[in-house]
């Protein structure tokens, strides 16, 4: 994956540093940087009721401190040429900038004063769940996410992964500020963060900004997350989803064993086998494309696309083929 060897720091109060050393220029006139902070916590740790707390706190991340006011961050980044963005998935949240390389301790400013001095507006709360409430309804329309948002609450009969990580519109409802900052407070902690800086950096030189940036922020106890035991799946389950599509939709899930299983490496192989190539890594799934042996199902008209899938999680997680059947094939006989 890294070009060059990955340097592995620890600061005193938990937090570990990733560096690669990576100098090529990548056709760019200024060399350039990727800083990536990931903190320990996904929609797996959303309270029981509050799915997408998670994901509704990586919103608020946006909304200022007092060192760097709502809007000020983009501001900041977009000037020196930058951008940055965040996603929340199942197991982790992840927030990134990519700007030049000179410009690293901006981001890492940006994120330490994150860590530890979020604003929590009452008004900006409101307005924000009703742009995720938007975001929902949005996604819902998309058969493909209606069908994975089906495929996980059947699957899944205990465990957090069974909700999509931006959660269910009623439950996000009811998330309060006080919710939000308990969330804030567990789990934003330099203990349960990792950063990654990968580019034209030298390690020196980035430790000694993260001790500048991060080194005074105290650790503290970090919550487990919620996690139940999913029972043993002892039948088949199915799903039949009636929605207004000019063509069906079908999903297929095994049981796997969770990242860090010795026999999961096994999954990983079967995609490569099924795409053709390395997959995807998008949203904690890694999708796979451009199979001889999915195509193969296209040339026999049984799929116009096809692809590959795993649910790469903390627990065990799922491996998946999905596709768009030919007009006139039925799903329930698949």
């Amino acid at each position: 994956m890294f070009s060059q060897p990955l340097n592995v720091n620890n600061l005193p109060n938990g937090l570990r540093v990733y560096t690669s050393e990576n100098y090529r220029k990548y056709n760019y006139k200024e060399s350039v940087a990727c800083f990536l902070l990931a903190y320990n916590i996904g929609s797996n740790y959303d309270p029981p009721g509050l799915s997408g707390l998670s994901h509704f706190l990586e919103h608020m991340m946006f909304k200022g401190t007092t060192q760097f006011p709502k809007g000020t961050m983009e501001k900041l980044i977009w000037e020196c040429g930058g951008q940055f963005n965040a996603i929340t998935s199942l197991d982790f949240t992840f927030y990134y900038t990519l700007l030049p390389s000179n410009n690293i301790e901006l981001a890492m400013k940006i994120e330490g004063d994150r860590m530890q001095h979020m604003h929590f507006d009452h008004d900006l709360i409101l307005r924000e769940k009703k742009i995720i409430t938007a975001e929902y309804a949005l996604a819902m329309n998309h058969p493909k996410l209606l069908l994975y948002k089906s495929l996980y609450s059947t699957a899944f009969q205990k465990s957090p992964y069974r909700n999509l990580a931006i959660g269910s519109p009623n439950e996000i409802e009811n998330i309060t500020s006080k919710d939000l900052i308990t969330h804030y407070d567990k789990y934003y902690r330099p203990e349960n963060a990792s950063i990654f800086v990968i580019g034209d950096i030298h390690t020196d030189n980035v430790l000694s900004k993260a001790h500048s940036c991060f080194g005074s922020i105290p650790s503290n106890d970090t919550v487990q997350s919620h996690t139940e035991n999913e029972p043993e799946q002892k039948k088949e389950r199915r799903i039949i989803i009636e929605h207004d599509v000019d063509k069906p939709y079908l999903s297929i899930a095994w049981k796997m064993p969770e990242a860090g299983h010795p026999d999961k490496i096994i999954f990983d192989i079967l995609v490569i086998l099924l795409s053709g190539a390395p997959p995807l890594l998008l949203g904690g799934r890694k999708i796979g494309f451009s199979s001889s042996i999915l195509f193969n199902l296209i040339e026999k008209r049984y799929f116009l696309e096809i692809n590959s899938a795993i649910l790469d999680t903390k627990q065990p997680g799922l491996f998946i083929i999905s596709g768009i059947l030919q007009p006139g094939r039925n799903p329930a006989s698949c």
